[in-house]
């Protein structure tokens, strides 16, 4: 987890830094910490689910085979050329990233992007904040309005 927020962060600091206005820059970059202490305080739940649906929990001595089976099965399912889906590249990659497996995965979601699809039955929450961050729903604003109750002005007596 703290290596996507570390991304993410790096990846919105560079979008703003690309910015030239300094103004809408400096903007860019208010706007990035907002949302990177929301994506960390918020998202947190919604990243502890995802983690619970995706992980396979294995017996300690069965974490090394469990490892090997899904990069080999990563590699294959993603067009990985031929010499690397040979046992000596896959058990040199696995000796490569020993007890830093996560890290291997992320550099290979890198190298294969397209290995992230959504699911079609999630909706991501973050979405919606997103659509929703220009402001108000017409349907709220109409509401409010209808609801609008004129009030006297404060007058010392």
């Amino acid at each position: 987890k703290a290596k996507c927020e570390k991304r993410l962060e790096k990846c919105m600091k560079s979008k703003c830094n690309e910015i030239v206005n300094p103004s809408e820059r400096e903007e860019c970059h208010s706007t990035a910490k907002l949302f990177s202490f929301g994506a960390n305080m918020i998202a947190c739940p919604a990243y502890q689910e995802s983690q619970k649906e995706a992980c396979e929990c294995v017996a300690t001595n069965e974490v090394a085979d469990a490892n090997r089976a899904r990069l080999v099965h990563f590699l294959t399912e993603n067009g990985a050329p031929e010499e690397e889906l040979e046992n000596q590249e896959i058990d040199d990659l696995l000796a490569k990233y020993g007890g830093q497996e996560p890290t291997m995965f992320l550099r290979l979601l890198k190298k294969y992007p397209n290995a992230l699809k959504p699911d079609p039955k999630k909706n991501n929450f973050m979405d919606d904040v997103m659509k929703n961050a220009g402001g108000m729903k017409e349907e709220t604003k109409k509401k409010m309005k209808e609801k609008e109750i004129l009030v006297d002005e404060h007058v010392e007596l």
